[in-house]
């Protein structure tokens, strides 16, 4: 295989996997970096956004590694990245605080509120999204309310992937599909819905400056390109939603397609060619990266998280095998649970440990595991 390539991050909830593809969409190589989840308390999720660029950094760096022709055949770098996060920047872009990532839900008394002078009905009219606390303005407001000195130095807010595009490319900006996770954002004009910005009252020049997934916005600044490896040419564009890119590359993108998103989280998403709205507002609707498009979906519930938590809490054993050269933790964990039959023995599990989006939107739900006590075995 032989350039040009351009380089796809997805910087997600858990990690950052940089891919390397030739001009053909062939992949390359990949480079995975890991990273933690903050929970500083229950129903709150951080992450320090500095992680985010050291792990571009630091993959970028080993894909480099491979590439043969050296870093000039690299001609591009774009990112899907996780959405419904918030990160508070000063006016040079630095974060004020850790980022509260997609699943924080300690905005619910701020989303309360604003359901007091807006009717979720009408909130989700102007912007396609519920009136609920896991979408990013209502931690803005958070921060509004219970952290002051710090709001009052902010200057920006954005989600994660305007963020570490700035990183990447010094510029500014976010894509329509990004935007739309804000849950300010029109998905029937993508631009700012003024309505829902004058009932939060938030002034839009705080916010990136919106544009297609596919725009190029420069290239990749010299410090970034010292960082990785890449060549101060190489192109930026500005990239999307990880919802809407890992969508894409399942290759669903025409009417009726949908597609089951697992990672992290497991939303399910299916394509339409205008604007829907829900009557029963259990599905959301959001620009697609393609402009032609929208996304209907469903954020649904932790799924790879809960997994990650179960090997992390309650599996050192397996853990301090991984340690010792003697298999993947996971696949220790999982190896057992395969042998179950199917039904698991009457054992159920409601993924719910950060909130439920399905049957229903409700931040209270929490996670619960049900069976007769007489027939759990350990192998769960």
């Amino acid at each position: 295989m032989s350039g040009p390539y351009v380089i796809g991050c997805d910087v997600g909830s858990q990690g950052t996997n940089s891919a390397l593809y030739s001009a053909d969409g062939t992949l390359v190589a990949s480079a995975y970096q890991a990273y933690d989840v903050v929970f500083p308390r229950p129903g709150w999720a951080e992450q320090d956004p500095v992680l985010w660029t050291r792990a571009l950094h630091a993959s970028i760096r080993r894909l480099l590694e491979q590439v043969p022709e050296g870093p000039s055949s690299v001609k591009a770098l774009s990112f899907g990245s996780q959405l419904d996060g918030m990160v508070v920047c000063d006016a040079k872009g630095r974060a004020l605080r850790p980022a509260m990532i997609w699943m924080d839900r300690r905005a619910e008394a701020q989303a309360a509120a604003l359901a007091e002078r807006m009717v979720p009905r009408e909130f989700y009219h102007h912007v396609g999204a519920n009136l609920d606390s896991s979408h990013a303005v209502f931690k803005a407001l958070w921060v509004r309310d219970e952290q002051p000195e710090i709001f009052s130095r902010a200057a920006t807010l954005m989600p994660p992937g305007s963020y570490v595009l700035r990183e990447a490319s010094g510029v500014l900006a976010v894509d329509y599909s990004n935007a739309s996770s804000l849950a300010l954002l029109d998905p029937r004009s993508r631009t700012w819905s003024q309505p829902v910005l004058d009932a939060v009252n938030i002034d839009a020049r705080m916010l990136p400056e919106l544009a297609p997934a596919t725009s190029r916005v420069g290239t990749v600044t010299q410090q970034f390109a010292e960082a990785t490896g890449l060549t101060p040419e190489t192109a930026v564009i500005v990239g999307c939603g990880d919802e809407m890119a890992a969508t894409l590359g399942a290759g669903v993108y025409a009417p009726g397609e949908v597609c089951d998103v697992v990672g992290t989280a497991e939303p399910v998403c299916a394509v339409s060619t205008r604007p829907r709205e829900d009557q029963t507002m259990l599905v959301e609707c959001h620009p697609h990266a393609d402009p032609s498009s929208w996304l209907l979906e469903n954020p649904g519930f932790v799924s790879g998280g809960n997994l990650r938590w179960w090997r992390d809490q309650l599996c050192p054993v397996e853990r301090d095998a991984e340690a010792r050269g003697q298999g993947e933790a996971y696949d220790l964990v999982t190896a057992p649970a395969a042998q179950v039959p199917a039904g698991a023995e009457g054992l159920i599990f409601l993924p719910c440990m950060q909130g439920a989006m399905a049957p229903e939107w409700n931040g209270a739900a929490r996670g619960v595991f049900t069976a007769s006590p007489w027939r759990i075995p350990r192998r769960i």
